[in-house]
């Protein structure tokens, strides 16, 4: 009897030690075949199946963190968390009409959760884990296909799709560019704006990226439309518009970069798939080429010496503490800050 109470109790223990394990943040590193092979480069590996009870693949769309370093990820599971005590996976509301994968992910300055689909946006609150859903079905939007949604630093948060930006106030998304009347006709086509930063600000001014120019945007008296024409642009096809911790501009063209700072245009060509994170600014360096950092105004291709399993990837983030991580397939990995220094 004794010695099958103990065998019970051996297998009880080490039922605990895998819960534990399924719900650690840090990973196992050794027995792990996406362990980057040069690890003194990497400080956390995270391999989301692990968090989601699937034998079907898992993949991870987009990431954030909030103000309490709570991971949050799209998958084509739903809204996962994981915080450093458990983990939680949030179904997305049924929309008739079918639901559709969430893609983009932004955490407002009230750690409000802002997702996108390419029919609906979605709020979701942190805090009682409840969801508000705003619709194309709903005559909200004139079109599907929204970029990921802006917070600005004051809290006011907008969305574009291929018509017009919105503006979130009173619980609710109202029109506040119409671009047509900014640029004096209907845009074409944007392509889906669903992974991309179409708006930033800087000085009050929305600068917000289309396919026909940048339109600069204060009030419905105040706004410039700037194409080839009549400013430094390098293309009117602009794909994706942010900006960085030292309120520099960067415009993405798809095939070279710019950077506005003090009024100076500078092009930086053969450089694609831009991502602003805080201090980070990286890109492709050329096709089929190792991704480069933008440090001290040099471009830097760090991922050659130190990345060898992450050089492709789908988003670069930062968490609550400045570090930068990277998301690949089913996998996040956190990038010790000395590398990038």
């Amino acid at each position: 009897m004794k010695k099958i109470n103990l065998i019970l109790y051996v297998l009880f223990i080490a039922f605990l030690t895998s819960c534990e394990k399924q719900y650690s943040i840090y990973g196992d590193h050794e027995t792990d075949p996406n362990y980057p092979e040069n690890s003194n480069s990497i400080e956390e590996v995270l391999n989301i199946h692990n968090y989601i009870l699937t034998s079907e693949y898992v993949y991870v769309y987009d990431f954030a963190f909030d103000s309490k370093n709570t991971l949050w990820a799209t998958t084509n599971f739903g809204l996962l968390k994981i915080s450093e005590k458990n983990h939680e996976l949030f179904q997305v509301p049924y929309s008739e009409g079918g639901s559709y994968p969430l893609s983009t992910i932004t955490i407002d300055k009230n750690d409000y959760i802002w997702l996108t689909s390419i029919k609906n946006i979605y709020k979701f609150s942190s805090i009682n884990n409840t969801w508000a859903t705003y619709s194309y079905d709903d005559g909200v939007f004139f079109q599907t296909g929204y970029s990921r949604v802006f917070c600005d630093s004051e809290g006011k948060i907008y969305v574009a799709d291929a018509h017009s930006v919105y503006e979130f106030k009173n619980e609710n998304w109202q029109e506040l560019i119409r671009f047509e009347n900014v640029t004096g006709e209907l845009l074409p086509y944007m392509g889906n704006p669903g992974s991309r930063d179409v708006i930033t600000k800087k000085d009050d001014f929305l600068w917000v990226s289309t396919h026909r120019g940048l339109v600069k945007y204060k009030n419905d008296t105040c706004f410039e439309f700037l194409t080839t024409e009549n400013s430094d642009i390098a293309d009117n096809m602009v794909y994706a518009i942010h900006i960085d911790s030292k309120n520099r501009i960067w415009i993405d063209y798809e095939t070279r970069l710019q950077v506005v700072e003090n009024n100076i245009w500078t092009t930086h060509e053969n450089k694609y798939k831009l991502r602003v994170c805080g201090d980070f600014i990286i890109s492709d360096g050329s096709f089929n080429s190792d991704i480069v950092f933008y440090i001290n105004n040099n471009w830097a291709e760090l991922f050659k010496d130190y990345f060898f399993n992450i050089k492709t990837y789908s988003q670069a983030r930062i968490d609550a503490e400045n570090h930068l991580w990277f998301s690949r397939d089913n996998y996040l990995y956190k990038i010790k800050s000395e590398v990038l220094l």
